[in-house]
This record gives structure tokens, C-alpha cells and sequence, in this order.
């Protein structure tokens, strides 16, 4: 697990509550589970037990080293909520919470600001991605 999903993780989990579950990389399938042909089941009944939405987390992705001395990357974070403004307004408070990072409370940079992608099951899923850098330690 990276050091950046726990901190995430933590982070969100404390500000938002048992009402809004903050799932890591590998409960990705959760919200699907339970699902059977011709049946409701999956996405559909977890956004009713949890009908404001869900945080999902994945990895960060593939970076790359600038100047020698820090690692830039970029982390997707997904709000599914029951509509598009459910979730759009679940991305803006899931922004305004991991918006700075711990160390330097300076702003994270977001690479694509959160929009809707395509969903089904009565579901929206709001995609955004950030920009993260470390510094390699000296």
C-alpha cells in the first residue's frame, strides 16, 4: 500500500464519517459484490445502504523524477454517488479535504478537475485526478 493511500485514507475516513465509506485499491469491487443475473444487487444496493455516495482510491500511477530530488505522480480518486450532483458535490468536498498536503498545508494540483464518466446501475461516478510530488529525502 502506498504511504499516500493511507494518508488519504485516514484523512478521509475521519472527516467524512461512517455515513460516507472510503474504500482503498483493493475494495474496488466491493460495492459490486453480491450482484446476480436478472437481480438487483451491487452498485444499486450499496448506494441504497449508502445512499450519499462512496470515496474510491486507487494507486498512484506511473511518475517520473524532476530534477533529481522529487517524484511527481498522479492519483485518480472516484465519488459514485445515486446522481451527478451527489457525486460532483462529494468530489468538491473530497477536494476541499486532501486539497494540501500534510507536511506544507500548500494546495495539492489537481490534473483534471472532477467530471462525470459515463455510469449506469442509477449510479454517477465523479473522476479526479491530482498531481502529487515527494521529495526524496536528503
Amino acid at each position: 500500500m502506498s504511504g499516500i493511500v493511507d494518508d488519504l485514507h485516514s484523512r478521509l475516513t475521519a472527516a467524512l464519517g461512517s455515513s460516507i465509506p472510503v474504500l482503498r485499491p483493493e475494495q474496488q469491487q466491493e460495492p459490486l459484490a453480491g450482484r446476480k443475473p436478472g437481480q438487483s444487487g451491487g452498485l444499486s444496493v450499496y448506494l441504497t445502504q449508502h445512499p450519499q455516495g462512496y470515496v474510491q482510491l486507487y494507486n498512484p500511477g506511473p511518475g517520473f523524477t524532476i530534477n533529481g530530488w522529487s517524484d511527481t505522480q498522479t492519483l485518480q480518486v472516484d465519488t459514485i454517488a445515486p446522481t451527478d450532483a451527489l457525486a460532483l458535490g462529494l468530489a468538491e468536498r473530497v477536494r476541499s479535504l486532501i486539497g494540501t498536503t500534510p507536511r506544507t498545508g500548500k494546495r495539492r494540483q489537481v490534473v483534471t478537475p472532477p467530471f462525470i464518466a459515463n455510469s449506469t446501475d442509477g449510479s454517477a461516478r465523479a473522476v479526479t485526478t491530482y498531481n502529487l510530488r515527494s521529495a526524496h529525502p536528503r
